[in-house]
């Protein structure tokens, strides 16, 4: 009987392990969508922002990568996005496991870098368009944020599923006007839409108001009369809303769990007036279903 090489049987149990170790990485597909929670300034009629690129957070192993399928810059109106609407950024491949934060990259500048003379650029990306007024106020950005604004909330991306996401700018803490400019610090929120609800409801007006009404949702037991007197006050709530027709009201994209609500009026000039300041606690949101919670102001 012949004798098999030794190579031959070297090359047999070899070869699973060359397949093996070839073989693609785990991955999934994450949807990515924009919203924004509403504005109290009535001045304001749009906050433009320019989203160029996007980095992701692994856990395992502990990483920044970039998103190299991201494709064009993308502009986005965050005041048309308020109310439940969303617009989709993209779909992008990410490996399956635990993300821990994403990264967004914006068409900002430094202020008086990038600007002959430190002047306004001529065409900025993010920007802040006033009522009434013919051109854009640009939006700079904090020196040092080159690196990208983070994106709190973390995520897990199935292996050859799909998870969808939304990340909530809320342009009423993002952008912050000192010294006549508008500075934009984002505070971006992401939710895993399947695990998310609604509160909603109608308000009750016990006396007659002429101002706005506006809602704000906190995480149970982390709402305190200090809230009022923030920089920008209520800045510790997870979203909100400024009821509509009828006194109607409705805060989407919020994650499972108990929330207690803040209910105060907003004058014409988007300031608050809090001396009729209503509480409402523990409302329970389950994923993917609205609860109902009407108030009596």
């Amino acid at each position: 009987m012949k004798r098999i090489p030794i190579l031959l049987l070297l090359a047999v149990f070899l070869l699973p392990a060359v397949f093996f170790g070839c073989s693609a990485p785990e991955s999934g597909t994450v949807t990515l969508n924009i919203t924004d929670a509403p504005t109290d300034a009535d001045n304001i009629e749009s906050v433009v922002i320019t989203i160029t690129g996007l980095s992701y957070h692994t856990v395992d192993p502990d990483e920044w990568v970039d998103v190299a399928d991201f494709g064009s810059p993308k502009s986005y109106d965050l005041l048309g996005l308020t109310g439940g609407v969303q617009e989709m950024l993209g779909q992008f491949i990410l490996p399956a496991g635990e993300i821990s934060q994403l990264r967004f990259f914006l068409d900002a500048p430094e202020m008086g870098t990038g600007v002959p003379g430190g002047g306004n650029p001529s065409s900025p990306g993010c920007y802040v368009l006033l009522s009434g007024a013919a051109d854009p106020e640009p939006l700079f950005v904090p020196s040092g944020s080159s690196s990208g604004f983070k994106a709190t909330g973390a995520f897990s991306v199935p292996v050859n599923g799909s998870v969808t996401l939304t990340a909530d700018f809320d342009a009423r803490k993002s952008v912050k006007k000192t010294n006549a400019v508008y500075n934009l610090q984002p505070t971006i929120r992401l939710i895993v839409d399947g695990e998310a609800g609604v509160i909603s409801g109608t308000i009750t007006l016990a006396a007659a108001v002429t101002n706005s009404l506006a809602v704000f949702a906190y995480a149970d037991n982390t709402y305190s009369a200090a809230e009022v007197s923030a920089d920008p006050a209520f800045s510790s709530a997870v979203s909100s809303a400024i009821a509509g027709a009828g006194l109607t009201y409705s805060i989407p994209f919020l994650a499972a769990g108990v929330y207690d609500l803040a209910v105060t009026e907003i004058d014409v000039n988007g300031g608050y007036v809090n001396t009729g300041l209503k509480t409402v606690e523990d409302i329970t949101v389950t994923a993917g279903e609205t609860v109902t919670a009407d108030i009596t102001y």
